[in-house]
């Protein structure tokens, strides 16, 4: 018997799948998924991940003609994953713990088309590709095994971090009676992680973004840490 399960949780519901998608790889857990390394430590592990797929469609005018429609899409995602397998067991099960970055790329392109005999013809094509880190995510697992069968549970946790940045650059010196250490052009950078969560006070939709910056690079300017805590929530909606 291989992994028994794979429950996915996230921070909230309304983040648990967007757009018919969710954090969970489809075909992750295979053979061999319950089977952790023999020994207690630290390991890593790097799974690579590509997904390709395409979607067309065609609808008949009312009033003759037809409108098409085609979607390409090639995405490949790399994963490196640190693995803690602990001493600890619960329920006469090994704990593990991991961490998992997400690192990945995709092309898309799309096709549209309106075709009215003696009316209209007329096409549209749009390409993009992008490159994004994700959001990391943490697990927790339990695993058995016996003779002839290996068997393992785990729940894993989005995090929803994204990295933020920014560079602040002077372009024109000090100037007038108070510019007494001359032009003294100012530059600082930054760099640091960012916590975002949307929820329901009770009937009201609360957002709140919680950010780090750890400046660096700084030339005529102080440099240190900042952070930034933002909660927002509507004074007033149309129909409420």
């Amino acid at each position: 018997m291989s992994g028994l399960a794979l429950l996915a949780l996230t921070g909230g519901s309304a983040f648990a799948a967007e757009g018919g998608t969710s954090f969970y790889l489809l075909g992750q857990r295979g053979q061999g998924a319950a089977i952790r390394p023999p020994v207690e430590g630290v390991f890593f592990a790097l799974p690579n991940y590509v997904f390709s797929a395409s979607v067309s469609g065609s609808q008949a005018l009312d009033i003759g003609g037809a409108i098409t429609t085609g979607l390409d899409a090639d995405i490949c995602v790399t994963m490196p994953t640190a693995i803690w397998v602990t001493p600890a067991e619960v329920l006469g099960g090994k704990l593990a713990l991991s961490g998992r970055l997400v690192y990945g790329k995709g092309d898309l392109s799309a096709d549209a088309a309106v075709s009215i005999p003696g009316v209209l013809s007329r096409s549209v094509s749009l390409a993009d590709d992008r490159r994004a880190l994700g959001d990391p995510v943490l697990s927790a697992s339990l695993d058995w095994h016996g003779e002839n069968y290996h068997s393992l549970v785990a729940s894993s946790v989005n995090v929803p971090i994204g990295v933020n940045a920014y560079h602040y650059e002077q372009i024109s010196g000090d100037s007038g009676a108070g510019a007494t250490l001359g032009d003294f052009e100012g530059r600082v950078s930054a760099i640091g992680p960012g916590l975002s969560a949307n929820f329901q006070m009770g009937k009201v939709p609360v957002a709140v973004s919680l950010r780090y910056f750890h400046e660096f690079n700084a030339q005529n300017r102080l440099e240190g840490d900042a952070g930034w805590l933002t909660v927002s929530i509507p004074l007033w909606v149309p129909g409420r």
